[in-house]
């Protein structure tokens, strides 16, 4: 619906409204539901509330098979929701108190007192806490066993919250991490790679401009990350020659840099792969001579190197087998020509070795 309607991407984190079908209106309480249709439902004033912090789904994977896990979804909130991921290895509890001699949240602030594990722990358990009214499959309860639910959580900058309502608060006020965190997610999606430091103005670029626009969707789209990404990029002008093992060829190519749709963004390369239009790529030569027939070439750009034995065929000529990355060109054998060891002069020049092989 976010998508869809072009509403604020606030609404991740929490809207008045979510959608259930019969079975799960029973599990989250909402009375007067029936069918098995997913509808919308308001949920203002409700314990449970909106957003996707409230969904069983995300409790139930952020949770143990036998309880809930405060870690897990502390973590789960700050690698998410504000973009502050802990360090990938967090030391575990030890699980044999819990329940006998100490509570879980007693055990938990035993290991805070771990300086190892003080700095992580302070910042993950209080986030966790703040969800302790959901159960291990995110069903809300007011007991846990034979106590009360404490929700009341801590941050390390001394801001203090109690339940789910007002983490939710602390996370709205915390909005630009976490437009700044969904920016960077949605342009590794469009781009099929990894962020580079060249990246992070547009990233930058795209948040400040979701906060102008009401954070409407639309302003942090994949398609317009992806769009933004490619046409910023500045236009490649490459001198490119064969590799003398593999023949003589030689050409210049001049490729525009255009707004570009999110089908032409292929996967399985492991980088940036950017197609314009072929009526906008010709030789050179051919473009000042203005020979005709203008013969035209599809060039893939990869800055960022792929597993080149799944591109390149393994003999010459014209019987070779297509690798695995090719293999739906091969009903069109007769019309394709692979050219590999293809050098961009110009940088290699500047800064030397063979990355600028293809």
């Amino acid at each position: 619906m976010i998508v869809r309607d072009d509403r604020s991407v606030l609404e991740i984190l929490d809207a008045d409204y979510t959608f259930v079908d019969e079975r799960l209106a029973r599990f989250y309480g909402i009375n007067g539901i029936r069918g098995s249709q997913l509808r919308r439902v308001g949920v203002t004033g409700t314990q449970r509330g909106g957003g996707v912090p409230s969904h069983a789904s995300i409790l139930t994977i952020t949770s143990h098979s036998t309880r809930t896990a405060p870690v897990l979804r502390g973590k789960w909130i700050l690698a998410n929701l504000l973009n502050d991921p802990p360090p990938p290895s967090v030391p575990a509890l030890d699980e044999t108190k819990i329940g006998q001699a100490v509570s879980l949240r007693q055990e938990m602030q035993l290991h805070r007192q771990d300086a190892a594990c003080a700095s992580c722990r302070a910042r993950l358990d209080p986030l966790g806490f703040g969800l302790k009214h959901f159960d291990a499959i995110g069903s809300w309860r007011d007991q846990d066993g034979a106590e009360p639910v404490d929700a009341f959580g801590a941050l390390p900058s001394g801001r203090s919250f109690r339940g789910n309502h007002e983490l939710k608060q602390i996370q709205l006020d915390e909005r630009d991490a976490f437009v700044r965190g969904l920016t960077e997610k949605l342009m590794i999606y469009a781009l099929g790679r990894g962020l580079e430091r060249f990246d992070r103005p547009l990233v930058e670029k795209i948040s400040a401009r979701l906060a102008e626009s009401d954070y409407r969707f639309s302003e942090s789209g994949p398609g317009n990350c992806g769009k933004q990404a490619v046409s910023n990029a500045e236009p490649l002008r490459a001198g490119c020659r064969c590799d003398p093992q593999r023949g003589n060829f030689s050409m210049s190519l001049i490729i525009n840099g255009k707004h570009l749709p999110r089908r032409t963004l292929l996967k399985g390369a492991g980088a940036s792969i950017a197609l314009p239009q072929l009526n906008t790529m010709r030789s050179a030569v051919a473009a000042s001579a203005n020979t005709s027939p203008v013969r035209r070439v599809a060039v893939v750009y990869v800055p960022n190197g792929i597993i080149m034995k799944d591109w390149l065929p393994e003999t010459t000529g014209q019987g070779f087998s297509f690798p695995r990355i090719l293999k739906p060109l091969e009903p069109f054998r007769n019309h394709v020509t692979v050219i590999s060891g293809l050098e961009n002069t110009a940088t290699t020049k500047a800064k030397g070795g063979g990355h600028t092989k293809a």
